[in-house]
């Protein structure tokens, strides 16, 4: 009898997430951005535009970055496949965003 019950979740929960990571189901993108008001928001509007859905999203104003007036936002996305993660990747470079 089968019963799962000597299935570890936290790997269980790496594997599942390495899964959607690889068929682009899941996708991080690490951007620097300007350090200035509404960057946050044209990030969202441009995933939200393309259908996909954010996640989580850190940003960080201290990172070692080479421009000292800019930020990094790390942000999780739900996305279809992989070419949208590209449709995504484009999108955002179009509006001048750095993609790390």
């Amino acid at each position: 009898m089968v019963s799962g019950g000597n299935i570890d979740v936290t790997i269980l929960s790496r594997v599942i997430n390495r899964g959607l990571s690889k068929s682009g189901r899941i996708c991080t993108f690490v951007i620097e951005l300007d350090d200035k008001p509404g960057q946050l928001l044209e990030v969202s509007r441009v995933v939200a535009a393309l259908g996909a859905n954010i996640i989580s999203v850190h940003h960080e104003r201290n990172d070692d970055t080479a421009n000292v007036t800019a930020c990094v936002l790390r942000m999780q996305v739900e996305t279809r496949n992989i070419e949208h993660v590209q449709d995504i990747k484009t999108a955002l470079k179009e509006k001048g965003m750095v993609l790390l």
